[in-house]
């Protein structure tokens, strides 16, 4: 009898912190996304559960401002986020897997566009905020309920969708609205870079082929080609490119990319040469395929 009185005591103890507060109420897709590459990448079950006590005093705090509705509630979310936990933008501050992930981010208080988008989302999503988050080349922002643009890196300022368009020279229509799952997929390529930077080749093709399975972006095919030319695959490596580009893909780094691949895996010089001439034909041009051009039309006349 004393054990099942000690147990209904229990379960009102956790009724009455729920009703205060202070244990987490809500789980939504991004912190079940957050739980899964928690488990995956051996965080402490401490250090998850640091994580969503801040996130549901966030919520908490920001509480009366989200009934005074979006405007109030994005300066809450901006104050939590970037003054009560201090987080400031630090490009070269990720450089382990570990280092993308929100409970590094509250420790190391320095993060890149990733690792603070993922933060900012997880107590948007606490917080009951619509939001979506946007990838752009090289960068990822937030939208709140299709008005708001939200830059992590400065602090939630807010760019239009022209300024992003100039500043990375593309189009709104370029953009890439993504679903939470095409979020993972954009993750799990970051996690595919971190590995390639710490020459842990066979780790980040896993992270690549996992994140193209979750998201259709070209920069994943064409970091796994430069992982399995570093595997010793070239050839494979160079199906790849190939592909791309007959899809109609066209970056100067899938033509320098590209132009490497031939040489290793033994095309004539002439052929390499007229595919870089081909890049020309499409605008695509920088010092170093000009460069390589010179010294393949120097070979070529020897």
């Amino acid at each position: 009898m004393r054990t099942q009185n000690s147990s209904v005591g229990r379960i009102f103890r956790i009724l009455f912190l729920v009703l205060l507060g202070v244990v987490p109420t809500m789980c939504g897709e991004y912190l079940n996304l957050y739980k899964r590459l928690g488990t995956e990448l051996n965080v402490p079950v401490q250090e998850q559960l640091t994580l969503q006590n801040w996130l549901q005093q966030g919520a908490n705090a920001c509480h009366d401002a989200h009934q005074r509705g979006s405007d109030a509630s994005l300066h809450c979310l901006r104050e939590q986020i970037y003054a009560r936990a201090g987080i400031e933008f630090d490009s070269v501050s990720a450089h382990s897997v570990l280092d993308l992930m929100p409970d590094h981010l509250l420790h190391s208080r320095k993060g890149s566009c990733v690792s603070i988008s993922f933060l900012t989302m997880l107590l948007a999503e606490r917080m009951g905020l619509a939001f979506m988050s946007v990838s752009l080349p090289g960068h990822v922002f937030l939208n709140f309920s299709g008005d708001v643009n939200w830059e992590p890196n400065r602090k939630g300022y807010r760019y239009t969708d022209t300024e992003y368009a100039v500043k990375y020279q593309i189009s709104p229509q370029q953009f890439q609205h993504l679903s939470v799952t095409q979020f993972e997929g954009l993750f799990r390529y970051e996690m595919g870079n971190r590995d390639l930077l710490a020459r842990n080749a066979s780790r980040a093709l896993l992270s690549y082929q996992h994140a193209a399975q979750l998201w259709k972006d070209p920069r994943i095919a064409g970091n796994m080609a430069i992982v399995l030319d570093k595997l010793g695959k070239p050839n494979t490596a160079l199906r790849i490119l190939d592909s791309l580009w007959q899809q109609g893909e066209r970056s100067e780094g899938l033509v320098w990319n590209k132009s490497l691949l031939m040489i290793r895996a033994g095309n004539p010089q002439a052929q390499v040469l007229a595919f870089v001439e081909q890049a020309r034909a499409y605008s695509i041009t920088s010092p170093r395929l000009t460069a390589l051009a010179q010294r393949l039309t120097m070979a070529n006349k020897k």
